[in-house]
């Protein structure tokens, strides 16, 4: 770790101050962060990451930011801020970021095709977005990452887990049916896998802590770029 470098908080803002990014059939989770029991496994979610974070960047893309819940405290540990994400709200999360303080250079794209340059960012976070891309192209978006990441860069990559615990927790709680075949297409496994392709793992941990993979809600991934 660092000198001197304290792990940022979490710092969720008030729901009203961030857009609802549903696009299609594309929802926004964002409810989830605000609403006992499941906005505990929501923010633990992204507080894991932060727990992994040893060092200040000087460039960060967070992929699939959403309502953009997680740029205020990724902010705090890099000097510029970017995301990439499919919806076509960028200019609404961009100015709820600007009234907030974060100032955050966002973009709608590809995370196939990224529209950067080659060795553009000291560290990437992606949460909760690889579950939904099939397996077989996994391969694909880690190679993209790897291009606009430097040499040496971090990887931050969260990726729930499907199995029967969370089937139904999410069945009785949160009244989602979780489709094995939509939501769900790779797992962390599978993410771990073509991970390695490109990066030497780092860290790993779960929720909850220590279980195995196949029994966790959710899995969070620390890598160096190879």
């Amino acid at each position: 770790m660092a000198k001197n470098f304290k792990n940022p908080q979490l710092a969720i803002p008030r729901r009203e101050l961030l857009p609802d990014t549903t696009h299609g059939d594309d929802e926004d989770p964002l409810k989830f962060y605000y609403s006992f029991p499941y906005n505990y496994i929501y923010k633990r979610r992204l507080s894991m990451p932060l727990s992994l974070m040893n060092k200040h960047y000087n460039s960060l893309l967070e992929i699939g930011y959403g309502s953009g819940i997680f740029l205020p405290s990724l902010s705090k540990i890099a000097k510029d801020i970017y995301g990439l994400d499919i919806h076509p709200f960028e200019n609404k999360v961009c100015k709820a970021m600007k009234n907030l303080g974060v100032n955050a250079n966002l973009v709608r794209g590809d995370l196939f095709k990224m529209p950067y340059k080659n060795n553009s960012f000291n560290a990437i976070v992606c949460m909760s977005t690889l579950e939904h891309i099939e397996p077989i192209k996994l391969k694909n978006a880690v190679q993209e990452f790897s291009r606009v990441l430097i040499k040496g860069g971090d990887i931050y990559l969260g990726v729930p887990a499907k199995n029967k615990i969370t089937d139904i927790f999410f069945e009785k709680f949160c009244k989602v049916k979780l489709d094995a075949g939509d939501m769900h297409k790779s797992s962390p496994k599978d993410v771990i896998t073509a991970v390695k392709t490109k990066f030497k793992i780092d860290k790993i941990i779960t929720l909850p802590l220590n279980m195995p993979l196949s029994l966790s809600f959710y899995v969070v991934i620390k890598a160096t770029r190879l």
